[in-house]
């Protein structure tokens, strides 16, 4: 206990003199302490240390010239082409195959047209509609074809 540490004074910036100050054993001056660091910035500095997880520092491969790049573009179009042709029969038929296996979910489609063909009509009737689009002309054009498979389906 008799033994006491003192911290030395020291000029302020106006020119001033600080007193020399008496502190006890252990005592450690602000300016020399460390900042308190929580767990999750501890974990963010651990991570960020660690580095990118995969990241694959080999040398990069040499960029091809700009006319290269032209020349492949340019080339691009014409090999899609021709193979084009030969693809599209393959996506259409899974399209004609593609019903839905539940006849309820089936139904409810089918009313749902139809409830939309007979509020086109509706709106024609009040004339809210004076000219139709394409598709409402198609839409109501199939409306016997949606009755007679709503008919099919009820049977």
């Amino acid at each position: 206990m008799d033994e006491q540490e003192f911290v030395g004074g020291s000029r302020r910036p106006d020119g001033t003199y600080r007193k020399m100050r008496r502190v006890k054993p252990g005592y450690v001056p602000p300016e020399e302490q460390s900042a308190f660091i929580s767990r999750g910035k501890q974990f963010q500095m651990d991570r960020d240390a660690m580095g990118v997880v995969g990241l694959n520092l080999a040398p990069p491969m040499p960029a091809a010239s700009s006319a290269a790049k032209k020349k492949k573009k340019r080339s691009k179009p014409k090999a899609k082409s021709t193979p084009a042709a030969a693809p599209q029969p393959d996506k259409a038929e899974p399209q004609v195959s593609a019903e839905p296996l539940d006849p309820v979910k089936q139904e409810k489609k089918l009313k749902k047209k139809l409830r939309q063909i007979e509020q086109l009509e509706a709106d024609m009737a009040d004339g809210k509609v004076t000219e139709l689009n394409e598709d409402q002309k198609k839409k109501l054009e199939s409306k016997a074809d949606l009755e007679a498979q709503l008919a099919a389906l009820s049977l």
